[in-house]
């Protein structure tokens, strides 16, 4: 399982949900939970964390707003893949994955798809867990805000555009969590992912 965000302590919606999902899937599987660690005082729930995973590989580190924000106007990716990028563990995780001879490949987030050197996972099932879906919640953004944020959201959706049609398709499962996410996301995907 692959996460942007230390699930505990619970104090968001995305930490519950990815939580809950490491404690009830335990239940009958082995999970080696690949996670950002966003502030050190988060490992204090490391014991927490280590009761339904047989391994947590925490990397610490996440880029400011107005780190994300310069890097943004330097570089051809989208907002989210630049903030939660961590040079540490990009160069892990190939190593991580071989480690081990793992059934699913659990994705939170599309942005965190840009760790994966998709030409190797052809045996693993990918799964993508969208939480919410990236290019309708930037399609709301372009409709508020100032006429700079409507440019950065214009922009930054492009880029998620861009990406998730390169994405997608090596995609097995994408998770939506309602039926209008789930329809939109149909639209998106190839004919072999199951949404």
């Amino acid at each position: 399982m692959l996460s942007p965000v230390f699930p505990y302590p619970m104090n968001l919606g995305s930490k519950i949900r990815i939580f809950n999902l490491l404690k009830h899937l335990s239940a009958s599987n082995e999970i080696t939970l690949v996670t950002l660690v966003h502030d050190k005082s988060e490992l204090d729930g490391l014991p927490v964390l280590e009761e339904y995973c047989r391994q947590v590989i925490p990397f610490h580190g996440i880029r400011s707003k107005h780190g994300t924000m310069l890097r943004f106007f330097l570089s051809s990716k989208s907002y989210r893949m630049i903030k939660f990028h961590n040079r540490e563990l990009k160069s892990h995780l190939a190593d991580i994955l071989k480690a081990r001879s793992y059934d699913i490949i659990w994705v939170h987030f599309l942005n965190m798809l840009d760790y994966l050197d998709m030409s190797t996972l052809n045996t693993k099932t990918l799964v993508l867990d969208q939480h919410n879906a990236d290019e309708l919640w930037w399609k709301q953004n372009i409709r508020q805000g100032n006429l700079f944020v409507q440019l950065f959201s214009k922009l930054n959706l492009h880029r998620v555009r861009r990406f998730q049609s390169r994405a997608l398709g090596k995609v097995d499962l994408v998770l939506s969590v309602s039926e209008t996410e789930k329809t939109f996301m149909q639209q998106r995907t190839g004919p072999k992912t199951r949404v």
